[in-house]
């Protein structure tokens, strides 16, 4: 079973828990629990594919795209346009 989570607040004003404090306040939890953490805070900007990861999940990452058709560029998929125009993963 898949399971996944989400903080949305990463700034901290008197209301709300900035996701970093949210991170602190839970370390134990998530210690045992947790798999992976992405921040996707600026999930979507501008055209065509652009990720970064830490390098433990770059296979991950290259693998993942190769599998997805670019919905852009017939016949390719995501990792194809995206190696194309990113010389630093090839």
């Amino acid at each position: 079973m898949e399971r996944s989570c989400g903080i949305g607040g990463e700034n901290v004003f008197a209301y709300e828990v900035g996701s970093t404090e949210w991170v602190e306040q839970n370390l134990v939890n998530l210690g045992s629990k947790a798999v992976v953490y992405l921040n996707v805070d600026c999930a979507v900007q501008g055209p065509g594919f652009f990720a970064r990861a830490t390098p433990q999940l770059d296979d991950l990452l290259f693998e993942v795209t190769k599998k997805i058709k670019d919905p852009d560029s017939e016949g390719l998929e995501v990792y194809g346009t995206w190696s194309a125009t990113n010389r630093s993963i090839n």
